[in-house]
């Protein structure tokens, strides 16, 4: 049954080097860098020191994902379709690596989450634990995600992003960095293509889920 599928997007799967023009990549990131310069930042100085501290936590974060991602190879969306199309079995094409890199994914996020009091199986008194994430004032731990809740409309929104991803073997991640690398289809179609499925798919959970004030709930699994 895979088969018709593994036919239909081979296209999707091919190994040439795609169309690269280094005057769009750096005119993406110009274009990009100077919307994270030029927002909108605090007038009083411990909010300046707030802001500069997120950014700088922000440019480690992007940076070592970046480089994570061009040191694995996950920014070809051929290893993608490789990992999701289970006919390769048989053909002895399947390509395992995508696991390994969230499986370490995982296992440094859990690492990590040690260093956070409340989350930690150390003692509360351990010197190991952190004050705050590098991004947050010391005791400020309001960017740590706590919701475990599994409803409609997480399952609706999980669904349509994994379909997305399937067929196009990208996800934002390493689209940001094709784009900065200048392959034009990311720039031209990917990103494009993105923000208009980022402001429908707001609209669309606002008129059913009632968006983050709305007065409708969705259905707890």
């Amino acid at each position: 049954p895979l088969r018709p599928w593994a036919s239909t997007t081979s296209i999707l799967r091919s190994s040439e080097t795609p169309n690269v023009s280094p005057l769009a990549g750096a005119l993406f990131v110009l274009s990009t860098t100077a919307v994270a310069l030029l927002s909108p930042t605090g007038t009083k100085s411990l909010a300046n020191i707030n802001d500069l501290r997120k950014k700088f936590g922000a440019w480690l974060s992007g940076g070592t994902f970046a480089l994570g991602l061009a040191i694995s190879g996950m920014t070809k969306n051929s290893k993608v379709h490789d990992f999701l199309c289970l006919s390769g079995f048989s053909h002895q094409s399947y390509d395992p690596t995508l696991m390994t890199v969230m499986g370490s994914g995982i296992l440094a996020s859990a690492l990590a989450y040690q260093l956070i009091p409340g989350f930690s199986s150390l003692s509360p008194k351990s010197k190991l634990l952190l004050k705050s994430p590098l991004s947050l004032p010391d005791g400020n731990f309001d960017g740590v995600p706590t919701n475990r809740t599994i409803d409609l409309q997480l399952l609706a929104g999980t669904t349509i992003f994994g379909l997305g991803w399937g067929i196009t073997g990208i996800c934002p991640g390493p689209a940001l960095y094709a784009a900065a690398a200048g392959v034009v289809d990311a720039i031209v179609a990917w990103i494009p293509a993105f923000c208009v499925g980022s402001y429908v798919g707001m609209g669309v959970k606002e008129a059913l889920f009632g968006g983050g004030g709305g007065t409708k709930k969705s259905k707890t699994i």
